[in-house]
């Protein structure tokens, strides 16, 4: 298993999400989310994470799958890619 890196999600095209000090009520932190039709898929905040690793989940869904391995979650997203929701 690889885990998912800050660089491996800015890569497969995840966007940043930047939460300021004000807006978070304590300290800022950041999290990366990919949308691709109806569906997005939404990572851990950057102060969750343990030694840089991201877990991944659909965003709204109970009971979610989460995604830990970068082949995985490459794999998914070319699927969601070639399929379009």
């Amino acid at each position: 298993m690889k885990n998912i890196t800050e660089k491996n999600l800015l890569n497969l095209g995840f966007k940043r999400q930047d939460v300021s000090e004000e807006e978070s009520g304590d300290k800022p932190y950041y999290y990366f989310t990919y949308e691709i039709d109806k569906l997005c898929l939404i990572s851990n905040s950057n102060d969750e994470c343990v030694d840089g690793k991201y877990d991944i989940e659909f965003y709204d869904y109970v009971d979610s799958v989460c995604f830990t391995d970068i082949k995985i979650l490459t794999n998914l997203i070319k699927i969601l890619k070639s399929n379009k929701v």
